[in-house]
Order: structure tokens, then C-alpha cells, then sequence
């Protein structure tokens, strides 16, 4: 038999039952109709938009319904038929095997997270396009619906490269070995952890090293220390570009996991929401790029390192929001054949805030600027940050719009061996609070041009070869408490110097 129902003209449902069946209406969520039957294997279908769509009862399985715990490992692990669906712990557990790769559990995970979902990662080589989700021609849809759960990626295990052994912190960015020697910069883009003393359990950054020091992107306390380095030992090497994408408020983890290698470099990441990396590595080769979106959603990196032969960290979508802490990015900035240089690029409307991060070029013949603002906020809170060049690059380079920068009066911006410290061109606006005392070495101070401003509050030792401030004709700039033998320079080599 066939019952229709009508409710205001705004809904109807098709029920088919079998004659015998024992059948009972239910009020269902927001007032829809739902059916409970005896008959095996029929359900109730609702039409929605000229479709029809599961009903209620059918649509509880599109939630998670407890936490859920899985591993992958790619050397043991089994694929799950098509079409296999877990909601909750019980269910995972009955399968009775570990899953192949990330895709798999993500491929099983119900579309809406209500739950902690932990995928744990056993090491090894994992290549192909997983994890891959989200990720269309249209380039990112969302995969997952927020129900306030939690989406974790985490690698078991850590690849040692150096065990533990006895330390000292000698400053906030230095850590010196008791014995023994190592080659310079062999650890550069590694990953030290304290393991005893002052800061046990943090997580370091490897900016490089001397024979016995290594230089760290974190905030540490002197004293005693035992330390170890090492890499994650999950490395995920897809030949393609890789969507995270995530609904916009679903909290979304990616933790102790490299994204590719020299062997077989990883091409991009697209974090969408509120991704967040964790004591992750990566090497991106042939225009591989880190992705930012999500309005007004803040996506984080701690405890990572980085390195970009062609590529950068792009946070372009209007009112997107990155926090960068504790984290190494470096290597050659250029990009053949785009305007858009740069290791990290931040679009208009968009924020990006540091805890002290160290941003380096490496490559002696890059000319590009390390940071590319497009009229943002950029708000290094209350720690410094430190902007290395090769002597021949832009520190700082902004066009249209505001970007400020060092806004915390505690935090100090470190600028050191580039070509021009900063540089405001096309009517941007720079403001600067407390330049570091170590900005040194740079050719150039500040360049200024075509009705730009920058203000620049305590500039401390800002010393250059070349010009401390260059300014063209359409400029102006207020640089209070000048330093001793800072030079203001005007349009025609007029220039203003303070000689005591």
C-alpha cells in the first residue's frame, strides 16, 4: 500500500510498505515524518528538492556516535570494502584490522563529527594521493560537517637521528651539545626535543647548527638540559596536489607527520578552517604550496619546519588567519614565471600572527622578499621574530593597503642580511614597533616609493651600508628617536643624518 502525506504544502513523503508490514508514524526532527517498520531492508524516503534522500533513521549513521580510535599502517594494513561505514568504536573494532592508508579511514569516518576521530599512523612511506579528501576540480569542498568533534592525524613514531644526550640552553634560541662535534648545518630543518631539564617535552625547530650549538625557533629558558633530534617517521608523499578541507569549524589535527622529502617532494596543502599542524616537516619542490583558507577561522603551525625550493605559504583568501609558532621556514623563495614572491604572502584582510618563527633564505642568488604583505595585520604578539636573508633579498616588502608588524611592545622584529630591511611601495602603509638590536648587515635600511609611509617607532640600530631610509618624492615618513648615524634620504641624495 501507499500512504501520502501533506503537512502545510511544504512537505511530502512517499512511504512504500509491504501489505503485511506493521508500520507506526513518528514525529521526527523539525517536525518531518518518520516511519518505524518490521520489514527488513526497507526505509522510509524522504523527498527533498526533487530527490529522494534517506530518511531519519538512515540518516543516524551520518554521525559519529562515540569516539573513534584507528590505525594505518601501509606495510600491514588491509582496504575496507566499498562502501563501509563506522560510527562508533564497536564498529572499528569489529573489523578486525588495521586500514592501508589515511584514505581509508577517512574514506569510513561518517560525514558529520560529533566525536574525537584519532587516526594513528604507523611509519613509513605512504605515496599516491592519500590522504586525499575534499580536494575537486573546484578545488575545495568542504568533507566534513562540524558537530563539535575533532578530526586527529598523528604519526606513532619519530625517526632518531641523534639520541639523547647532555646540554645546555645558553639563550631563548641556543642549545650547546657537552661533547662532541657536528658538520655545520647538518641538522638545518630538523627537529630538536628537550627530553629532561629546562623545557623538557618542547619541541625545537633546526635553524642550524655550529659544531656544538644548535639555533632553534622556540623560546627556551637557560639551564641544564638533555635533548635528542629527530624527524617524523610517517612520511606522506602524494604525487598530487592534496586537499584538508574541513567544514569551517571543525577542529582538524595534523601531528608528528613529514609531507614529502628530497626522495619524493610533496606538492601542496590546502588547510581549510581550523587546520592545525603539529611538530610536522616537509620539503616543497616544483611549486609546492601551503594554503591558507577560511574566513575569520585561525589555522595553525607549532613546532614545524619547512623548506620551499619554489613555493610559499599562501594566505590569500580575504579575512583568512594563520598563527606561525615555534616554526623554521626556509629555503629559495623565486618562482618562475608569477609575480607573487616570497616565503609567506598575506593577502588583504587577512592576519597572520607569530610566535617567534625564524624565516630564512638560503639560496645565495634569490632576490624575491621573504614576507609579501598585501595590506594585512600581521601582530608578532609578545615574542620575537627573525627574518634572515642571503644579502640580496627584501626582508619585509608591502604594496596597497596597512601591515603592521612587531605590534606587542615586548616582541622584537630581527632583521638580518638582506638587501633592503623593508620596502613600501604603491601606497602601503608600514608600521613598525621596536626593531630588534641584531638588524644588522643589511644593505639598505628602508626603501620607500610611490606615496608609501612607513613609521617606524624605536628603531634600534637598524644599521646598513647603504641607506638607513630612501624616500622618492611622493613620500613621506615619520621615523621617530633616531639612532646615532641614522640617515633619512630624500628624492635628488638629500639627505638628513643624526650625529648625536
Amino acid at each position: 500500500m501507499t500512504h501520502r502525506v501533506d503537512r502545510d504544502k511544504r512537505f511530502r513523503a512517499l512511504v512504500e510498505l509491504e501489505p503485511t508490514t506493521l508500520a507506526a508514524a513518528l514525529a521526527g526532527d523539525n517536525g518531518q515524518l518518520a516511519v518505524v517498520t518490521d520489514q527488513a531492508g526497507r526505509h522510509l524516503y524522504v523527498r527533498e528538492g526533487g530527490s529522494l534522500v534517506p530518511a531519519i533513521e538512515e540518516r543516524l549513521r551520518a554521525v559519529t556516535q562515540s569516539d573513534i580510535y584507528m590505525r594505518v599502517d601501509g606495510s600491514g594494513g588491509t582496504t575496507p570494502p566499498a562502501g563501509t561505514r563506522v560510527v562508533n568504536q564497536d564498529e572499528y573494532d569489529a573489523l578486525g584490522y588495521d586500514l592501508l592508508s589515511i584514505q581509508d579511514a577517512l574514506d569510513i569516518i561518517p560525514p558529520g563529527v560529533a566525536h574525537l576521530v584519532y587516526i594513528s599512523v604507523a611509519a613509513g612511506r605512504y605515496p599516491g594521493n592519500a590522504p586525499y579528501f575534499g580536494y575537486t576540480a573546484s578545488f575545495v569542498v568542504p568533507g566534513f560537517i562540524d558537530f563539535g568533534g575533532y578530526l586527529y592525524i598523528q604519526g606513532e613514531s619519530k625517526t632518531t637521528i641523534e639520541v639523547a644526550q647532555a646540554g645546555t640552553v645558553t639563550d631563548s634560541k641556543h642549545i650547546q651539545r657537552s661533547a662532541g662535534t657536528w658538520t655545520v648545518d647538518e641538522h638545518k630543518g630538523k627537529l630538536a626535543e628537550i627530553k629532561t631539564g629546562v623545557g623538557a617535552g618542547k619541541v625545537c625547530p633546526i635553524a642550524g647548527n655550529t659544531a656544538d650549538t644548535l639555533f632553534v625557533a622556540q623560546n627556551l629558558t637557560t639551564g641544564a638540559c638533555t635533548f635528542e633530534i629527530n624527524e617524523p617517521a610517517a612520511i606522506l608523499e602524494p604525487g598530487n596536489a592534496i586537499g584538508f578541507s574541513v567544514s569551517t569549524t571543525l577542529f582538524f589535527y595534523l601531528d608528528n607527520l613529514t609531507f614529502g622529502d628530497t626522495t619524493d617532494p610533496y606538492q601542496t596543502i590546502l588547510l581549510y578552517g581550523s587546520a592545525n599542524l603539529q611538530g610536522c616537516s616537509g620539503y616543497f619542490a616544483a611549486y609546492g604550496w601551503i594554503y591558507v583558507y577560511g574566513t575569520g577561522l585561525n589555522s595553525t603551525m607549532w613546532y614545524c619546519s619547512f623548506e620551499f625550493t619554489r613555493g610559499q605559504i599562501n594566505v590569500l583568501d580575504t579575512g583568512s588567519y594563520l598563527t606561525i609558532g615555534a616554526t623554521y621556514i626556509y629555503g629559495d623563495p623565486t618562482e618562475t614565471g608569477t609575480d607573487i614572491p616570497g616565503l609567506l604572502v598575506i593577502g588583504e584582510d587577512s592576519r597572520v600572527r607569530t610566535h617567534y618563527p625564524i624565516f630564512e633564505v638560503t639560496d645565495g642568488s634569490a632576490t624575491d622578499p621573504i614576507i609579501y604583505s598585501l595590506g594585512s595585520y600581521v601582530n608578532m604578539r609578545h615574542n620575537d621574530t627573525y627574518i634572515i636573508g642571503n644579502g640580496l633579498c627584501t626582508g619585509i616588502y608591502a604594496e596597497h593597503g596597512v601591515t603592521v608588524f612587531a605590534q606587542q611592545a615586548t616582541a622584537e622584529l630581527y632583521i638580518e642580511n638582506c638587501g633592503t630591511a623593508v620596502e613600501a611601495a604603491k601606497g602601503a602603509e608600514i608600521q613598525l614597533e621596536l626593531l630588534g638590536t641584531p638588524s644588522t648587515s643589511n644593505v639598505n635600511g628602508f626603501v620607500i616609493s610611490g606615496g608609501a609611509r612607513v613609521t617606524a617607532v624605536d628603531p634600534q640600530n637598524v644599521t646598513a651600508s647603504g641607506n638607513e631610509l630612501d624616500l622618492d618624492s611622493d613620500t613621506t615618513a615619520t621615523y621617530s628617536d633616531l639612532s646615532v648615524g641614522d640617515t633619512i634620504t630624500g628624492p635628488g641624495g638629500s639627505s638628513i643624518r643624526r650625529t648625536s
